[in-house]
């Protein structure tokens, strides 16, 4: 049951935001590092590294994009896809893992990473290192979205990838790892950078150390409220009518946000925030 609720989240989430109209579909962070924007229905977006053997992707959007994604990395480079770095096992982040392993590439993935199919990839956990064709990237395993999160930094571009950690438009989704986990992956990810860092989130526009620490400071004010209210004995529907919750929902949202589909998630949303903090209790109080 609770990895239906992720799927069925992951299918919000995909949905969630979309790009606007003329935008650049391919985002440049450095001569050598870049990001594939998802949205419009496309899935994550996705990371593409430069090194001297290849392609290093962070992502691949849902199944179904494969033909715009393979098109768009044609036009950052002729060279071919090595690695395939998964923030989470969310089909609109690993979509086209079977395609990319297919061509030779290899997968790396959290250790509790447990991809729909029978995917064979290098299981990582804690903190790790890894270097391709002359590029280091830095890992970090978290618990906040799903089991399976992992954050990756990139030291010379100064740019973390969060995956569904942190998506722009969109309300938490701290379903995995609660608002504990949710709230140590952010900080986590806030030391690991500077004011300098870019954070490329998994669905959105890239984001600056700034707006990472606003959106937290918003989660926060999100889960607290809600926790009040359901401490109250009020129902996910009722708090539809809160003003300061009302408030807090506005704080999400953006021009790139699917405004009628973002009201529409909201008693789902808060209603997953509770069932979270709820299991992650009970979980606890018997392991005790």
């Amino acid at each position: 049951m609770r990895q239906l609720s992720i799927l069925i989240f992951s299918l919000f989430c995909f949905n969630s935001v979309s790009a606007n109209a003329g935008e650049a579909a391919i985002v440049k962070l450095d001569e050598n590092l870049f990001v594939v924007e998802g949205g419009g229905g496309k899935g994550s977006n996705v990371g593409v590294l430069i090194t001297d053997s290849g392609m290093v992707l962070v992502d691949s959007m849902v199944a179904e994009s494969k033909e715009y994604l393979l098109t768009q990395l044609k036009s950052i480079s002729s060279k071919p896809v090595r690695y395939l770095l998964a923030t989470h096992d969310h089909f609109d982040h690993i979509g086209n893992a079977p395609h990319f392993l297919g061509e030779g590439a290899s997968l790396v993935g959290g250790s509790r990473f447990e991809p729909d199919s029978q995917l064979e990839f290098l299981s990582v956990k804690g903190v790790f290192g890894l270097e391709f064709g002359g590029a280091e990237v830095k890992g970090y395993t978290v618990n906040s979205h799903s089991p399976s999160d992992v954050l990756y930094y990139l030291p010379k571009q100064n740019v973390i990838f969060l995956g569904d950690v942190y998506t722009d438009g969109w309300y938490p989704s701290f379903f995995s790892g609660g608002i504990g986990g949710q709230v140590q992956a952010i900080e986590l990810a806030l030391a690991v950078g500077d004011a300098k860092t870019r954070f490329v989130p998994g669905h959105g526009q890239v984001a600056s150390a700034q707006q990472l620490r606003q959106y937290l400071e918003h989660t926060t004010h999100w889960a607290k409220r809600i926790m009040q209210l359901h401490a109250r004995g009020e129902s996910p529907q009722q708090m539809l009518g809160d003003a300061e919750l009302v408030s807090i929902k506005a704080s999400f949202a953006n021009d790139r946000t699917n405004m009628t589909f973002f009201d529409e998630r909201f008693v789902y949303l808060v209603k997953h925030t509770i069932e979270a903090e709820e299991a992650l209790r009970n979980a606890s109080e018997a392991s005790d």
